[in-house]
């Protein structure tokens, strides 16, 4: 969005301009015709979009006579990339996140009021696909969520869910198989549990640290539909590299199907070692995973996925563990296939998923969390 320049100060100027394209300013360092502008945005899924749509706010706010323009993306507070602006080709170079201007160039700093809430209301369908009592069931949820950040690394996420109208009481077939550990194949009594009134979600609280290319999150509470319990993951990932690394660890218990703050008896810890790679004339990310699943099995996960300009993304993956064919039943080993579609409007992030597995079997099933560190970052680094 173009905003024509009010103000006679040229920063308040930036602020109204950045802001009319969901970015945040929150820092300006100037000095000796180098200009640094640091930023703070979860809406655009390119990099190099939002630091030429930060130029753009500059050249509006008549913010222009600099020979050296640096813009750096901030997230949870930590600095992740920066990039310097070739005015003349308008184009993008990384640059190490050392070598900053010094405190006494500063010219702008905003201060964050914490706690502060972001609160939403959506509706959203669920579905369950090619069950053995019904080819599709569904229902109409609307979706409460509020996120409390107590500051800009530690955050309190909150999903809450109502069904309107659904049909999952029509589920009433007991599942084939539940090898080694019922951890997922129990999902109908969860589906039906939604219709007995409001059910969370989610209400985990958070912690995300940075200290070079080492990236840190603590996560504890209700951590999705089937579970709950407390964890940690670990990345190292460097800007200037195809790859990254790292693992998460966690210790949870299975949640009461009324989906409220009581649990079943069962308990487990389940933990992965991860390694991402990014081949980027394809925009491909290869992520595999070795460790224990929530079923106690072992094995390695090999996921796919592509990421489109606008946004989109598809991925596939397959999981092989130490449960045998025979045990695992039909199906062999767990596989299927994901899409992650970027909108506006009801999402607070800006997207929507859509996960499908063919079977809904027990080994080689993972966490469904919130996020993984990597997945908050990928999008700032490549």
């Amino acid at each position: 969005k173009k905003v024509e320049p009010k103000h006679d100060a040229k920063i308040l100027n930036l602020i109204e301009s950045l802001q009319a394209n969901d970015i945040s300013l929150k820092e300006v360092y100037a000095s000796n015709g180098q200009i640094e502008i640091g930023i703070r945005q979860n809406s655009f899924l390119s990099v190099e979009n939002s630091v030429l749509f930060t130029m753009q706010s500059l050249r509006e706010a008549q913010i222009d006579q600099f020979e050296e323009v640096t813009i750096k993306n901030y997230t949870f507070g930590s600095l992740v990339t920066k990039h310097e602006v070739d005015l003349k080709e308008n184009s993008l170079s990384r640059k190490p996140l050392e070598n900053m201007l010094p405190e006494d160039a500063k010219l702008f700093y905003a201060d964050e009021n914490f706690p502060r809430t972001i609160f939403n209301i959506s509706p959203s369908l669920k579905t369950f696909i090619a069950s053995r009592e019904q080819f599709l069931l569904g229902g109409l949820i609307i979706n409460a969520d509020a996120t409390t950040y107590f500051s800009e690394g530690l955050y309190l996420d909150t999903k809450i869910g109502y069904s309107i109208t659904d049909n999952f009481k029509k589920l009433s077939l007991d599942p084939v198989t539940t090898f080694p550990a019922q951890v997922r194949s129990d999902i109908k009594d969860y589906l039906k549990g939604m219709s007995d009134g409001i059910h969370i979600q989610r209400f985990e609280l958070n912690y995300l640290k940075k200290n070079k290319n080492n990236y840190f999150s603590l996560k504890a509470g209700i951590l999705e539909q089937m579970f709950s319990g407390a964890g940690f993951e670990y990345l190292n990932l460097d800007q200037f590299d195809n790859f990254a690394f790292g693992f998460e660890a966690f210790q949870v218990k299975k949640r009461d199907y009324k989906q409220n703050f009581d649990h079943l008896d069962y308990e487990i810890f389940t933990g992965h070692f991860n390694f991402y790679h990014y081949y980027n004339p394809l925009n491909l990310t290869t992520h595999i995973s070795m460790g224990r699943y929530l079923a106690g099995d072992d094995g390695v996960t090999i996921d796919f996925s592509k990421r489109f300009k606008n946004g989109f993304k598809l991925g596939a993956f397959a999981t092989f563990t130490d449960v045998s064919t025979e045990d695992f039943g039909e199906g062999s080993f767990d596989k299927g296939i994901y899409v992650t579609i970027p909108i506006s409007g009801f999402n607070q992030d800006g997207q929507t998923g859509f996960r499908w597995s063919p079977l809904t079997k027990d080994p080689g099933q993972k966490l469904n969390l919130s996020h993984r560190i990597f997945n908050v970052i990928d999008k700032y680094i490549y």
